[in-house]
């Protein structure tokens, strides 16, 4: 079922669909930047991490832009179930899940009346197995359309920057030469691992690494450790925008491989491009806090001074 509902929104992540995009995400980006005070510290994750993929997923779900922020505290505690920041107390989480039902069964309801080419009416109409979508398998569907669009691009955008504080010659080499960027997105990606992990089940017996496993077996993915497996990599905790033919393990692989891994690089691409333009040095000043999961590796604050080129 779960592949069926990836044939779903398919279309809706096609370069046709897509069109301009890129476009539009270059006034995001421009935007949020015109709002940063240079020279200053600021806490980049709710300036700038945290809303260019929500505004980009507002685009695609086809809600009013200012919906990212209702977005942002909705997926905070999906994925911050262990966080006390994000889960003070039942009665909070209970709350914050009454509105996020709330606004699921409101845009199901009239993606259903009224449907339009963006991910939520597609997922409202479709047919699986010649039956309709149900609610239920809408609003499941959606939180992993929220959580995947948003987490992945957000932390490993947050993760760069703190990379390209500790090590300022690579922001030079970006600088000078941004045509990197075509390749460094996925250096970024593979860095930053933004998911921790997944649990499969073997589908038949294998070994890998010298260990057996029989069909049936349950098998935790830990993809940090795929990619910095030093077999694939040199050096791999060393954070390279020069980086040649990266192959990671970040947005999954095989038939659970990200769907929107392009539109995911297309951001980190404009974000880094034009941030180049403004900035001549990425300062983080202090350590990030972070989410306290098991499931994304994330960061909670980004306290930077972004010095002006």
């Amino acid at each position: 079922v779960h592949t069926q509902y990836r044939k779903v929104i398919m279309p809706a992540l096609s370069p046709v669909r897509l069109g301009d995009i890129e476009t539009r995400i270059e006034e995001r980006v421009s935007g949020l930047l015109d709002q940063i005070p240079m020279g200053e510290v600021v806490d980049l994750v709710p300036l700038l991490s945290a809303p260019l993929p929500l505004l980009t997923l507002a685009e695609l779900l086809g809600v009013p832009s200012e919906s990212w922020k209702d977005l942002y505290r909705w997926t905070n505690a999906f994925v911050g179930e262990d966080d006390p920041e994000f889960r003070q107390s039942p009665e909070a989480m209970g709350a914050i899940m009454g509105e996020f039902f709330a606004f699921s069964q409101d845009l199901f309801e009239r993606r259903r009346a009224e449907p339009g080419p963006d991910i939520a009416s597609l997922l409202a109409n479709a047919e699986i197995d010649g039956q309709p979508t149900q609610f239920r398998d809408f609003v499941g569907n959606l939180i992993l359309v929220l959580v995947g669009g948003n987490e992945t691009t957000r932390n490993s955008l947050s993760h760069t920057i703190v990379a390209l504080s500790n090590d300022p010659s690579q922001w030079d080499r970006l600088r000078a030469d941004p045509d990197l960027l075509k390749t460094a997105t996925a250096e970024m990606v593979r860095h930053a691992s933004p998911v921790i992990h997944m649990r499969r089940t073997a589908t038949q017996d294998a070994v890998i690494g010298g260990q057996t496993i029989r069909k049936g077996d349950k098998v935790v993915l830990f993809y940090a450790s795929g990619n910095r497996d030093e077999a694939v990599f040199q050096n791999p905790d060393l954070f390279d925008v020069t980086r040649k033919g990266v192959v990671h393990v970040g947005f999954g692989a095989g038939q659970h491989v990200c769907v929107g891994s392009r539109l995911a690089e297309m951001q980190l691409r404009v974000a880094f491009r034009l941030l180049a333009k403004r900035v001549a040095r990425l300062e983080v000043v202090a350590p990030p806090r972070r989410f306290r999961s098991n499931f994304i590796n994330g960061l909670k604050n980004l306290d930077t001074r972004l010095v002006p080129a």
